[in-house]
């Protein structure tokens, strides 16, 4: 039986005509010239030239990323903003001109170090550069759509199937792929195993074992997914906001022209930036409503920052709701009821399709539970169910041991940082006009601004 095609798709690529000469200097080839090769031998039926392409084309984006994930870290690591300039009692940026000096000090020996580390490790800035057409297919997840193609031509099933699942993980309501896994379904030596999703994230994965082993009351085995769930979900965070300090997308400028990342661009490490910023705005530089200029890159890259929340809760092409605060909702009652029989007599967490069984006494883990009651009610301090389920718990441990445990501090340092964002983005909206979408429904009402309010209402 004959799969069908991917589908068809134009690309219309223009690259720089260096790169050919500069691959021979680097290890990394560029992953949209080896995806745009991989393209035109799956045209030609050249299987082999397709696998081999396209499976260089992704390890060397994920190589990239982590390349600049690592540098971008280790620099902020280096030149962390908050350390006192010598012979001055105060770090405060505008507290002095002195206390000003030393935090574009930092913003500079960033941007030099974020640059140095980034060439050292993959050559010229402008190498590894892709438009917007290539990313999108990325995000698409379309190489696997050619590898399970190419794979099955060559009878290499498993790597067929695994291709095809993973393409279908973020692509659900593709009909063909659709008919191609029932397809594999059936086939002699096609294993449930082979139904793996190649680009799955772990804090995801986690999260989704954890749910499965809650679903069918097994406690302790869903806290133990759900407690590396939260800690899978703050370094893929971390991650996902040094990314965002990147080049500032704009539509009027071609990326080859303008590619500064965000400490770049305070300093104003390109020629380009200084000169575009200049000649619209002579007076001030940080009042500047030019797309090039610091304020809307700095919008920019918040908004980015704030994303990241709805992307790391998004499975397949759909986000969870109230994601980071039911890995706590889902931790208490889990905690509670771990080394038991029965389910806690305030039932599941609010949502939840769990019938509680007969009460027969609380679990080994009340502390951990109080913990994160109190975590979940960081989001929604004025949940009535959560605060019954810690009265419960507390009474149950006792009030004076009780009011010693505190929420996680991770968790609180994440809602004070994310609280202080989207105020500077509202501010933004209010000033210049700039739209901000808060991904989070725990978002207090009141960090809106009140004309914003009253247009929802």
């Amino acid at each position: 039986m004959e799969l069908r095609n991917p589908l068809i798709f134009c690309f219309c690529f223009i690259f720089p005509p260096c790169f050919s000469d500069l691959s021979s200097h680097f290890v990394l080839e560029p992953y949209d010239l080896l995806f745009d090769s991989a393209v035109e031998a799956y045209y030609k039926g050249d299987w082999l030239s397709v696998i081999l392409n396209m499976e260089k084309a992704l390890r060397n984006k994920a190589t990239v990323r982590k390349v600049k994930t690592q540098c971008r870290l280790g620099c902020a690591n280096q030149t962390a903003f908050g350390d006192q300039l010598a012979g001055t009692g105060d770090p405060v940026p505008g507290s002095g001109s002195l206390a000003d000096l030393g935090f574009f000090q930092k913003i500079l020996r960033r941007a030099d170090c974020v640059k140095t580390c980034e060439s050292e490790k993959l050559g010229s800035p402008t190498l590894h550069e892709v438009t917007e057409d290539v990313e999108l297919e990325f995000r698409k997840r379309t190489p696997y759509n050619y590898l399970q193609v190419a794979y099955f031509k060559i009878n290499k099933l498993d790597k067929a199937v695994a291709a095809a699942h993973t393409f279908f993980q973020a692509n659900p309501d593709h009909v063909e792929m659709r008919q191609n896994l029932d397809y594999y379904k059936m086939m002699a030596g096609v294993e449930e195993g082979h139904f793996k999703d190649l680009e799955a994230r772990e804090h995801m994965a986690e999260f989704l074992l954890g749910k499965r082993f809650y679903s069918n009351d097994s406690f302790e085995q869903a806290a133990e997914h759900f407690e590396v769930a939260v800690r899978e979900f703050f370094t893929s965070n971390q991650e996902c906001r040094v990314l965002c300090e990147g080049a500032y997308n704009y539509d009027g400028y071609n990326y080859m022209e303008y590619s500064a990342d965000l400490f770049q661009t305070i300093t104003g490490k390109t020629e380009r930036l200084w000169g575009v910023c200049a000649d619209v705005n002579k007076v001030n530089l940080f009042t500047s409503r030019d797309p090039l200029c610091v304020s809307d890159h700095y919008m920019q890259v918040l908004s980015c920052k704030q994303r990241c929340a709805l992307e790391l809760a998004t499975n397949t092409d759909q986000p969870f709701d109230d994601f980071l605060p039911s890995h706590f909702n889902y931790l208490q009652f889990s905690y509670y009821n771990s080394k038991t029989d029965a389910a806690s007599v305030f039932g599941p967490p609010a949502g939840e399709n769990h019938t509680p069984s007969v009460f027969l006494g609380p679990g080994e883990n009340l502390e951990q539970a109080i913990e994160c009651a109190k975590t979940f009610l960081l989001f929604y301090p004025d949940d009535e169910v959560m605060k019954d389920n810690l009265a419960y718990y507390s009474v149950m441990l006792g009030e004076d041991k009780a009011q010693t445990i505190s929420p996680r501090q991770v968790v609180k340092r994440y809602i004070q940082q994310s609280m202080l964002e989207k105020e500077l983005l509202y501010f933004g909206y209010e000033a210049f006009g700039i739209t901000f979408v808060d991904p989070d429904k725990w978002t207090p009402e009141e960090i809106m601004p009140k004309k914003l309010r009253d247009k929802q209402k």
